[in-house]
């Protein structure tokens, strides 16, 4: 621990030093943005394209560390020093799968975009690496800590550098240990209690140090999810709210408060709880509206209320409403093709259409992603072999049935009877085993 407090001594004492940014972006739009943003989640930058997609930063002046870049919905992480001069070329709607990285500190940035492509590639499968006991569970995540030693080792990345990424690796492997029980329950909905050798090692990290919050992004993730199960686990408002006051990290307490307002809609059997927390701390009258609003859309669509309709086309341009389901039941899965959790769901929504293929329901999957990224949207439909109903919603989330619904984060799922009223307006996801069950019941 002194070693990592002498390290964030020194990167908060250096003095300020110039990178820059430059660049293209393939297949861009008028709506593309670009940021750079810090790892505690405000923006330091927002980057204009020219006509011709290229971009370019003047000197950014930033001390050397971990930030976020951040193309519409999606982001990475990179790392900047003194005298960068970073070449970031990619295809919007792609940033993930098709950035590379050229010029001065592309080596370093190279092994984070790396890391990142296989740790998504080996958590796609939830139930290989999440749906196994705790013993084999261990050996996934000490799996994937040896391989991002081994792309840490491959190239001369700087002694600083290894450094600090070493410390961050630590947290990363006690992210993903803490998140165990948390898998357990969203995939699967399983409740299962945190394994003791887990805990000990919980127990041993203090997750209240704002300058470890805003330099390592795996001690911020850490951090996050700790207070955020640490308010969920609270019944009722005041005991939530005392949990709350304890965070002293003044970043993550606002990041907190923005995630009371996605858990409106998120947890409807706590939403007056979320609500009154966002209310309590929240002065802005717009985000006040804002909430109220995903309040109300909560109580629209309970279970028994008429469901919101839907018109949108498929791969083919061919509109299709919900009415044209009358009779079914309607699976609808709200998803994006940028949405790694919403990807990771496509085998179990498969497996659920093959399990109920003769029974009357239909499931439709309902892309949000923005109106330029239609192509690259039927192109996934078409390689991940997506079967079903694919729709694309006409205004992403400002469509009038995912804004009905208060849709703010994804995936999100909706049950609806054959009548046309809700049955679940947040219901499980498809690789929750509660979901099958449910499904059986209601068409034996």
């Amino acid at each position: 621990m002194k070693k990592v407090l002498f390290l964030i001594i020194v990167m908060m004492s250096c003095s300020l030093v110039s990178q820059q940014l430059i660049g293209k972006v393939q297949h861009f739009s008028s709506t593309s943005e670009l940021s750079i943003v810090e790892i505690s989640e405000r923006v330091i930058k927002e980057i204009k394209l020219d006509n011709e997609g290229t971009f370019s930063t003047e000197n950014l002046k930033l001390s050397e560390g971990y930030y976020l870049f951040r193309s519409g919905n999606e982001s990475i992480t990179i790392y900047l020093k003194q005298n960068d001069v970073l070449v970031i070329n990619f295809d919007a709607g792609e940033l993930v799968n098709t950035v590379a990285f050229s010029g001065e500190g592309s080596k370093r940035n190279t092994y984070l975009i790396s890391k990142r492509r296989y740790s998504d590639k080996f958590k796609e499968k939830t139930d290989v690496f999440y749906g196994v006991d705790v013993v084999q569970y261990k050996n996934n995540v000490m799996s994937l800590q040896k391989r991002y030693k081994e792309l840490l080792t491959k190239e001369k990345l700087g002694k600083d550098f290894v450094y600090n990424e070493i410390t961050n690796l630590k947290y990363d492997y006690l992210l993903d240990l803490f998140n165990y029980k948390n898998s357990q329950k969203v995939y699967f909905g399983k409740e299962i209690k945190m394994p003791s050798e887990f805990l000990a090692l919980f127990e041993k990290t203090y997750l209240d140090n704002e300058k470890l919050y805003t330099i390592f992004p795996a001690y911020k993730n850490l951090a996050s999810l700790k207070w955020k199960l640490d308010i969920e686990n609270k019944e009722g408002f005041v005991k939530m709210d005392q949990v709350f006051s304890k965070v002293k990290i003044k970043p993550l307490s606002l990041e907190l408060l923005f995630s009371f307002y996605y858990a409106i809609t998120e947890k409807p059997e706590k939403v007056q709880d979320y609500y009154a927390l966002f209310r309590k701390y929240v002065t802005s009258p717009n985000f006040i509206r804002r909430a109220k609003n995903q309040l109300n859309s909560v109580k629209a669509t309970a279970k028994g209320k008429k469901s919101p309709s839907f018109n949108y086309k498929n791969t083919e341009g061919k509109q299709v409403a919900l009415a044209n389901f009358i009779g079914k039941y309607v699976f609808i899965d709200v998803w994006a093709t940028w949405c790694m959790p919403c990807l990771q769901q496509i085998p179990y929504i498969e497996d659920l259409e093959n399990k109920f293929k003769e029974k009357k329901i239909v499931f439709v999957s309902i892309s949000v992603d923005d109106e330029d990224k239609i192509d690259f949207w039927k192109e996934t439909v078409k390689t991940k072999a997506m079967k079903g109903v694919q729709l694309f919603a006409d205004k992403s989330f400002d469509s009038d049935f995912i804004r009905s619904y208060g849709v703010a984060s994804l995936p999100r799922f909706i049950l609806i009877d054959p009548s046309g009223n809700i049955v679940n307006s947040n219901m499980y996801k498809p690789s929750d085993t509660k979901t099958a069950k449910i499904l059986a019941d209601l068409l034996q």
